[in-house]
């Protein structure tokens, strides 16, 4: 019987989930061969909009620049921290980043030149490693012209980090290595102004059209040891050719390089308006002359220090005006979500009256639709609506960015932005209802909810109250204080996939760090802008 019964409802559950069509609400469909049962409704869905003044920043990608939004008339300022990692090694064992010190060409404070030829002299490689220097040194921001006017000169000033982050400490987007005083502000530390447009031809790669800043780092720098260099790319030479130098062994692996050689850098905007530039990775290229084998010439080599996702890159952002949307939105028929970080939207779901008199059994089905308000602001250049949405429960939203969970289609859905519906669908969140319903912290909501609604006069007053108290973040209604489990946020996210044995399966769940805004329907329990349309499913045991 047990296994009848499971073939049954699967069959009627998968034929029942394809199709989207709402227009068989409030009707009950039987099988006669099976003796299933189906019956669909539908509930009102209730919405508001919630601040996110931060979010955890674990993004592909980071932002330089302010915008407006001309949707929100709200401005957003981006800028960044990063890191690079140790370069390719140009041998495999040991680890060899530069070439090796016979063939460098290397001068004494006279102005001779040691001799350039492979096995030299230790006594020689030892005094001429003393003596190593960077011919120059910069940084390169690469970037992709991301939005705005791409002929607005961006200012900005690249600090150097007095110490590494790290993976093991949580950044959010509102982390300010400034007033967190992480940025070295003693004598010969970086502190680099830098001025140029996003369009900038003088930025761009000829060979493969990259645009990037150029930072030079080479003016006199003084390590946290108070050791001077003619430059910042002498200063990291040193540590890897001289013994006698502070840092001499650190090379040895990422981490220790950066905590004892480079912690990163700072790059702060401090001026320009309406243009944003997309940074892929931060790269320190050092620039340094070898003998050709064999000749009396020489060329001009570099080392290049990428990097990537795992150098790490941390964003801080600062918005101004959003507070404003959220004070206006109380009379508002619309709600927001914007990224990266600012505004969410959360749902409240009258999961209890999904549930009522259903206990036993199946719930099958269980579809949102939550439309899109198009944009009427008028610009040309508005942001556009969040590609990839998130819906989890709200008391533990933070939580699952923080220990980088991933979307499980159980307790946590994904959906992307459709432009034939104009809005998201999450097609079957059945698994998440009957999960918070049965879950300690929904039984014990139903209770401060039925205390609370018991004492209506009449079933008018004692389903408003109901919905009142539904519609709460927290029970301030009842007194009990307790967060609202049913409660849901809407938050942009990016995700990432990786392939394993064929099949595509979600890597990471990151906040959304794109420009991206909209408006969506606002709903409540007394109108239908936002509905839940559900099917349950009943096996009439035949004996």
């Amino acid at each position: 019987m047990k296994k009848i019964l499971f073939l049954a409802i699967t069959a009627i559950t998968i034929l029942i989930s394809c199709d989207d069509n709402t227009g068989i609400l409030g009707q009950s469909m039987t099988s006669d061969v099976d003796k299933i049962t189906s019956t669909a409704a539908s509930y009102n869905i209730a919405s508001k909009t919630i601040l996110a003044d931060s979010v955890v920043s674990r993004a592909n990608h980071t932002y330089l620049g302010k915008v407006k939004d001309p949707e929100t008339d709200t401005y957003i300022k981006c800028d960044f921290m990063s890191q690079v990692k140790l370069p390719a090694s140009l041998a495999f064992s040991p680890a060899k980043f530069f070439p090796a010190i016979d063939t460098l060409i290397v001068v004494d404070d006279n102005g001779k030149e040691f001799d350039c030829e492979e096995g030299l002299d230790e006594d020689i490689k030892k005094q001429k490693c003393k003596f190593v220097k960077a011919d120059s040194c910069s940084l390169h921001i690469v970037y992709t012209p991301y939005w705005g006017d791409s002929t607005v000169a961006m200012k900005a000033i690249v600090h150097e980090l007095v110490e590494p982050y790290t993976e093991d400490n949580i950044y959010t987007t509102n982390y300010n290595p400034i007033t967190e005083k992480m940025i070295r502000e003693d004598d010969g530390s970086i502190h680099v102004q830098f001025s140029a447009s996003l369009a900038d031809h003088s930025n761009r790669a000829a060979a493969s059209g990259t645009h990037f800043y150029r930072i030079p780092l080479n003016k006199e720098y003084t390590d946290q040891k108070g050791n001077k260099y003619n430059n910042y790319g002498t200063y990291l030479m040193q540590q890897y050719y001289n013994p006698d130098a502070p840092y001499y062994g650190s090379y040895r692996n990422d981490i220790a390089f950066r905590e004892n050689i480079c912690p990163g850098f700072f790059t702060e905007f401090t001026g320009g308006m309406d243009a944003m530039a997309k940074v892929a990775e931060t790269v320190l290229n050092i620039y340094y002359r070898v003998r050709n084998t064999g000749s009396s010439t020489d060329s001009l080599c570099v080392t290049q220090f990428l990097g990537n996702e795992e150098s790490i890159q941390q964003i801080h952002l600062s918005q101004e005006g959003v507070e404003k949307l959220i004070e206006d939105e109380e009379d508002a028929d619309f709600t927001y979500i914007k990224s990266p970080a600012a505004l969410f939207t959360k749902i409240f779901i009258p999961i209890d009256s999904i549930m009522s008199g259903h206990e036993n059994d199946s719930l099958t089905v269980a579809r949102v639709f939550i439309p899109r308000r198009n944009n009427v602001s008028g610009s040309t250049i508005a942001f556009s609506a969040p590609e990839t949405v998130a819906l989890i429960q709200s008391s533990v939203a933070t939580q699952f960015f923080l220990d980088k969970k991933i979307t499980d289609s159980k307790t946590s859905f994904y959906t992307t932005y459709s432009s034939t519906t104009n809005g998201y669908t999450f097609n079957n969140i059945a698994s998440m209802i009957r999960t918070l319903y049965n879950s300690a912290d929904g039984e014990r909501w139903r209770g401060y909810c039925n205390d609370y609604a018991d004492k209506g006069a009449t079933e008018d007053e004692r389903r408003i109250r109901r919905n009142a108290f539904n519609s709460q973040d927290k029970d301030t209604l009842g007194g009990s204080g307790m967060i609202n489990p049913y409660a849901l946020t809407l938050v942009p996210v990016e995700i990432t996939t990786n392939t394993v044995n064929s099949a595509t399966v979600i890597g990471k769940v990151a906040n959304s760090m794109e420009l991206a805004s909209s408006k969506l329907a606002k709903g409540s329990f007394d109108n239908k802008n936002i509905i839940i349309s559900v099917i349950y499913s009943k096996f009439d045991a035949v004996y």
